[in-house]
């Protein structure tokens, strides 16, 4: 869906937002660094809310994420 790169002091970062479909199972996390605290499906309103890491983020996931309700919706 998006990828961001930039700097936090020293460190290079890449961050990776992207649109998954559970096919089958449940969903689980399988995160080796740790950095994964939960994954729940939201609502766009309680994204909002959301104390996100990166909250200059907000508006492309807004977006994004309207798009989608607005596509399924018609």
């Amino acid at each position: 869906m998006y990828t961001k790169w930039g700097n936090e002091g020293s460190i290079s970062i890449r961050i990776h937002y992207y649109e998954v479909r559970i096919l089958g199972g449940e969903a689980t996390i399988q995160d080796s660094d740790q950095l994964i605290h939960k994954n729940k499906w939201i609502s766009l309103q309680e994204l909002k809310n959301l104390p996100l890491g990166f909250p200059e983020d907000l508006s492309i996931l807004e977006a994004y994420m309207s798009k989608k309700l607005n596509t399924l919706s018609i």
